[in-house]
């Protein structure tokens, strides 16, 4: 097969960590809407790459004040903004996170 190479290259920003990623994607696109998802009352909720970052650190903080930033934490649950939330702060802490499909047997 040959190699395709009239394909436009796309420049990176190389990052060494989860805090540092969230660092340049609210520096990239602060003001830019990074999740939409809906509320329990059905109401359509943005969240900016800013905010983001910010509930990231607020819960990281939280953690570190109640001593569970070190935890080894596994997470069931749905695909949602608070389970993301917790996933990204966790990957940026020296915690350990393990997500586990809610789909699986008990």
């Amino acid at each position: 097969m040959k190699k395709q190479s009239n394909y436009p290259l796309y420049e990176v920003t190389s990052f060494s960590s989860i805090k540092e990623m969230l660092l340049i994607a609210e520096k990239e696109a602060g003001s830019g809407i990074a999740f939409k998802y809906k509320d329990k009352s059905n109401n359509v909720i943005e969240a900016t790459y800013k905010q983001f970052r910010t509930d990231t650190l607020s819960l990281g903080s939280a953690l570190t004040a109640l001593g569970l930033n070190s935890l080894h934490v596994s997470c069931v649950g749905d695909n949602s903004y608070p389970w993301v939330t917790a996933y990204l702060t966790m990957l940026g802490s020296t915690g350990v996170f393990v997500p586990i499909d809610k789909e699986l047997p008990t």
